[in-house]
């Protein structure tokens, strides 16, 4: 219960004297009323976690502070944009769905801004670095060390980011709205929260054991996924098939393949298959059918409708005018 007294000192969001789930060990907070809809749910775990779920929709621009207690949290961004900031020291958008690990000292404001028609759904776990939680104690001394030595090099606030994996969305989303009888709801949490931790440890602890193959080892397997894409493109391959291929971590092969290509997996995998049909549109008499299913599709209305937004253009014009046709 002293985690949840912590979250509720000197908020700008209000308290509910209750929760509307009953657990003695729950709290929640509203926003405001004028700046914002939703609410912030704390729960204390039975792993010395606090667990929060959070959705909000902003009506009005609005920050809050949030005095560091010496906290290593893990933050699972499910969708919206909020800006965190450590005044003087660092500053970081959320926009897109990320999982982010960082250490919040003692004494160090964090600050929250959201701005007007924004929202903001996630789920973030907080523990203290000198008793963790006993799942993860024996792993959390390298993944700390990885987290340090990952993306910020001032020691008072670290920072580390990874794209957020469709395990975590499955799991955080079910901590969001979860769908259990009331008299389960508490060990429900502490598992899902438990589930949680293995997926974030793991994130952190593959970005270690990537760097350590080397940045050729990395270049080659980023260059296999491309290749893979190009020559499959009847096939829906997503990052997971490609990752498991591969061997790596999803999330590593979505960052280290965007990087590379400045676009995501299934951008790319998308643009292939375009490319692929333009070239049998203009340079074979291959049925429009057979094109279809050559890209990926199983109905000719699909992919002249996906051609159409892709280029601006119908797949009969471009192959009458690969083939030298004037159309009116």
């Amino acid at each position: 219960m002293e985690a949840l007294e912590r979250l509720s000192f000197d908020r700008s969001f209000a308290r509910a004297p209750r929760h509307p789930s009953g657990l003695d060990s729950a709290v929640r907070f509203c926003p405001p009323s004028h700046v914002g809809e939703g609410y912030e749910d704390g729960f204390a775990t039975e792993d010395n976690c606090l667990l929060t779920t959070k959705q909000l929709k902003v009506l009005h621009d609005f920050q809050e502070t949030e005095p560091g207690v010496g906290r290593l949290v893990f933050l699972f961004h499910l969708s919206g944009n909020r800006v965190v900031e450590i005044p003087g020291l660092a500053r970081h958008a959320l926009n897109v769905p990320c999982f982010v690990a960082y250490y919040h000292p003692d004494g160090v404001s964090k600050v929250s801004l959201w701005s007007r028609g924004g929202w903001d759904t996630g789920v973030t776990i907080g523990f203290d670095g000198d008793d963790p939680p006993p799942a993860v104690s024996g792993l959390l001394p390298e993944a700390v060390r990885n987290i340090q030595l990952s993306i910020d090099d001032d020691p008072k606030f670290t920072w580390f980011q990874n794209p957020l994996t469709p395990e975590m969305a499955r799991v955080a989303g079910a901590l969001i709205s979860p769908n259990i009888h009331s008299s389960l709801l508490r060990g429900y949490i502490s598992a899902k929260s438990r589930e949680l931790l293995y997926l974030g440890l793991d994130s952190i602890l593959n970005v270690h054991s990537i760097r350590s193959e080397g940045t050729d080892a990395i270049r080659r397997k980023i260059e296999t996924a491309k290749q893979i894409l190009d020559e499959n493109t009847r096939d829906k391959i997503t990052v997971e098939m490609l990752a498991e291929e591969l061997g790596m971590a999803p999330a590593t092969l979505s960052k280290h393949f965007t990087q590379a290509f400045k676009r995501s997996v299934q951008e790319y995998a998308a643009e292939s298959r375009m490319t692929k049909a333009v070239h049998l549109l203009v340079s074979t008499k291959m049925p429009m059918k057979q094109i279809a299913y050559e890209v990926g599709y199983n109905h000719v209305s699909n992919f002249c409708l996906a051609f159409k937004r892709r280029f601006g253009t119908t797949a009969r014009r471009v192959r009458l005018e690969g083939r030298g046709v004037e159309m009116d």
